[in-house]
């Protein structure tokens, strides 16, 4: 069966819309310390590391990492950045609802990429308790997340963009209850037309705390940012971050 989220054009196409650029990366990942009070030494697993832009900043910071990506050019490219930077990392090519190491990590994050790409919420719940089992005791999850009511907020049945002389023309639908967002892509670069579809699951602050607290996660904290504020209606993001 076809899945976007595996098709390296389209994140050829998307890259640096759906997911950050190196540089603002940098600024997350001290954020993100601050948050969770981690320090140096300390093991950090990156889920859906894509690029692998979060793994390589936390190496650079001392941390003992290991990068999951399904996507073999994503990690092959990462490997070549900690190469060349004399950095330790676990790389490995797997899809992340295979994935547990039991009670193994500090931190375990999912910042690359919102949460919520896969087709059915089972795997969705599948993942999150694979990532409880591989978390020690008192080691935090950290996700980021499409929030249903941001959406609400900021939606936008069409809108264009234009980044570095490619241009995007963006039609969202939102499915039946609000489960996701459809997005049908069409982008205009070098005089070629592409067009394609992607789907994201939305969750509501109250979905993805329920979801967390029955997979025994407990001390979770809903922010709207990383920089710590709460998720209310001055939220730009929705990321969750739970306590095992």
């Amino acid at each position: 069966m076809y899945v976007w989220f595996t098709d390296e054009e389209i994140w050829k196409l998307l890259k640096g819309i759906l997911s950050p650029d190196r540089e603002k990366v940098c600024e997350l990942v001290e954020r993100i310390i601050e948050l969770t009070g981690i320090e140096p030494g300390a093991r950090v697993l990156d889920i859906s590391s894509r690029e692998g832009f979060f793994s390589i900043e936390f190496a650079r910071r001392g941390f003992k990492v290991t990068s999951i990506e399904v996507m073999k050019p994503f990690i092959e490219s990462a490997k070549k950045l900690a190469k060349k930077e004399g950095l330790q990392i676990e790389f490995i090519n797997d899809d992340i609802r295979n994935f547990s190491r039991s009670e193994y990590y500090d931190l375990i994050i999912h910042t690359s990429v919102p949460f919520g790409y896969f087709e059915e919420r089972e795997d969705d719940f599948r993942v999150i308790k694979n990532m409880f089992r591989s978390l020690k005791n008192g080691g935090k999850f950290l996700l980021l997340l499409n929030g249903k009511e941001l959406s609400l907020k900021k939606f936008l049945k069409k809108e264009w963009m234009n980044i570095k002389h490619t241009y995007y023309l963006i039609e969202n639908t939102i499915t039946e209850n609000w489960e996701s967002i459809i997005t049908h892509w069409t982008v205009l670069k070098y005089r070629k037309r592409i067009e394609f579809d992607t789907k994201m699951r939305l969750f509501s602050g109250t979905e993805i705390y329920s979801i967390l607290l029955h997979s025994g996660f407990h001390q979770i904290k809903l922010l709207g940012s990383l920089k710590g504020i709460p998720y209310n209606e001055d939220a730009v993001d929705l990321f969750a971050l739970a306590t095992k």
